[in-house]
Formats: structure tokens, sequence, C-alpha cells
């Protein structure tokens, strides 16, 4: 029982942390990270959807300026080209309407018989899409509205994040 008391500080080598210790610290840090990821995905895919507002606002204004000039078009690829005319995207062939569509870093922007449909990439079907959003522009029997509908869990909490259910409709 001659054992004496060793102090940490001044035997760096006998100093150090328990197994028990370590495995507390790793599961905190797992414990934090399994609440924060999901949260942070949540908040990122919800600050991209800014460029969504931005093109809308340019495409409504497309629209004004149609409805203005009393265009009338030969065809809806026509149509679609000039919805999508100076949003600053390039347009590319084949989207879920069958017609031309603009394309950013994170979302496909579909124009069809109703309005807008706005989806993230990869752009190729609508029914595996995470979640779709849609704008319908004014009309003579309706306001303008935007819809939200989650495919995924990611796409019902983000939809249920913008407007309070997994699908909605709201007035823009």
């Amino acid at each position: 029982m001659n054992k004496k008391y060793i102090n940490p500080l001044l035997h760096p080598a006998k100093a150090g942390f328990t197994l028990i210790e370590l495995l507390v610290v790793v599961l905190i840090i797992g414990i934090l990270s399994a609440v924060a990821l999901p949260q942070y995905q949540l908040s990122v895919e919800k600050s991209r959807l800014a460029e969504v507002y931005t093109v809308v606002h340019k495409i409504e204004q497309n629209l004004t300026m149609i409805e203005l000039s009393d265009a009338k078009f030969a065809s809806n690829e026509e149509a679609a080209e000039a919805w999508l005319e100076d949003v600053g995207l390039p347009l590319e062939e084949g989207g879920v309407s069958g017609l031309k569509y603009a394309a950013s870093k994170h979302f496909c922007y579909n124009p069809s018989m109703f309005g807008l449909i706005i989806m993230p990439k990869p752009c190729t079907d609508i029914d595996t899409a995470e979640y779709v959003m849609g704008f319908m522009p004014k009309s003579a029997t309706s306001e303008r509205a935007f819809m939200c509908q989650g495919k995924s869990d990611f796409g019902k909490k983000l939809c249920k994040s913008l407007c309070g259910a997994e699908e909605c409709s709201l007035p823009w």
C-alpha cells in the first residue's frame, strides 16, 4: 500500500483518458451529428430555393410581356421558349412535359400546360424526384399560386417546412 499519487502534469506518460471517457465522447458526437445533419441538409436545400424564386419572377415578367404584346404562338414549343426567354439559363431538350426546359445547377424549370414544373436535378423523371414544385401564373380564372409536393421523406420535410404540409398550394 505504498502507492504514491503521480501528478499527471509532472509525468505526462502516465496521463490520458480512459476508454470509457473516449466512448462517451464518441457517443455524444454521434448523437449530435445524427440530429444536426438532417437539419443542415434541409437548410441547404431551402437556401437553394432562393434561386427558384428569382427564376420564377423572371418567367412571370416574361409572361406579362407576352400578355401585353398579345403574342400568338404556332406551337407549344414556341410558347415554352417564350416563357424561358431571357431567364439566363440554357434551354435543353426532353423535359418532363416533352418541351424544352431551362436547367440551372440544381433545378429544372419545365413549362407545362398549367404552369411551370420545378424539380431538383436530375430532370429525367417526375416520379423519382424527391419533391416537385409548381408555379401557376395568374389567369382569367385563377390567381397565381405556388405548389409543393414531397415525394420522399426529405421532400416531405422540405415542403412541410416551406408551407406547413407535405403537399400544399399557396398564393404567391
